[in-house]
């Protein structure tokens, strides 16, 4: 018996449908992404601290010394060859406890 316009039509609607049912996304939960930005140096690595002292340890406006915030330290990958290191620079950041004026090195 041969086949006609609507036994045909039938037929791909049923090919269209089994198609699209193997193509849908499945509810699976999607892998985590690791964290933008970047990573924290590997721990295992040599640190060599570089201390970036200010020219002055004394406040521009009144003269008074100036007193130790905290350290700002920064991270950076170098190579010496066929050795990795990290070189930390610390920024001291000061501050005059008279005035307030706080003083912060150049990077």
């Amino acid at each position: 018996m041969p086949k006609t316009w609507g036994a045909d039509e039938a037929d791909l609607q049923q090919q269209l449908e089994h198609v699209a049912e193997q193509t849908q996304p499945q509810n699976t939960p999607k892998a985590k992404r690791p964290r933008a930005g970047r990573q924290a140096l590997p721990a295992h690595l040599t640190r060599i601290d570089v201390r970036h002292e200010p020219a002055s340890c004394t406040c521009g406006d009144c003269g008074r010394a100036l007193t130790l915030i905290r350290d700002e330290v920064v991270e950076k990958l170098d190579v010496i060859p066929a050795q990795f290191h990290v070189m930390r620079h610390i920024y001291p950041q000061m501050a005059c406890r008279a005035c307030g004026n706080d003083s912060r090195s150049t990077q």
